[in-house]
């Protein structure tokens, strides 16, 4: 069950990884739309390297041009949060066909193994507090880059 417990927490911290690196990405594609229109905005909460700060002379996105690539990063950061809030649900729900630790001796065993949920049946309660909040901290993480979204 240590096995099963310690899957889970790597996946949802790799699920937040990928997360906060589309994130990144998407900011990094959002300001060079952004400077390509000439509508950059300046960030003072944060420090910004002075290669973005460069002026930019030519402008070659129109604002039309803008708002479709504005709206395909939004539906990328959209499509992340939900392709990881998917991935974590499908482990947290996934059945075991044979536990590690445990031989199936007959047929009916394993049937009855089959319809079992780790989660459900062979979860301490540590593990389940601790699994819980990995998939919370995936869920905020997903609520900050993506608030509109469905939850």
């Amino acid at each position: 069950t240590e096995e099963w417990t310690q899957l889970l927490k790597n996946a949802a911290t790799t699920l937040r990884r990928l997360v906060r690196r589309v994130k990144k990405a998407a900011d990094v594609m959002q300001h060079a739309t952004d400077a390509s229109t000439g509508t950059v905005v300046t960030n003072t909460e944060t420090e910004e390297s002075s290669a973005s700060n460069l002026p930019v002379t030519d402008y070659f996105l129109s604002a039309e041009d803008h708002a479709k690539v504005s709206h395909k990063l939004k539906q990328l950061l959209s499509s992340t949060c939900q392709y990881t809030q998917e991935r974590c649900a499908q482990l947290l729900s996934s059945k075991s066909i044979i536990w590690p630790d445990e031989k199936c001796p007959t047929i009916i065993d394993k049937e009855r193994d089959r319809d079992s949920h780790w989660l459900a049946e062979k979860a301490t309660l540590t593990q389940l507090s601790e699994l819980y909040q990995h998939v919370e901290l995936l869920s905020r993480e997903c609520e900050a880059v993506c608030p509109e979204a469905p939850a």
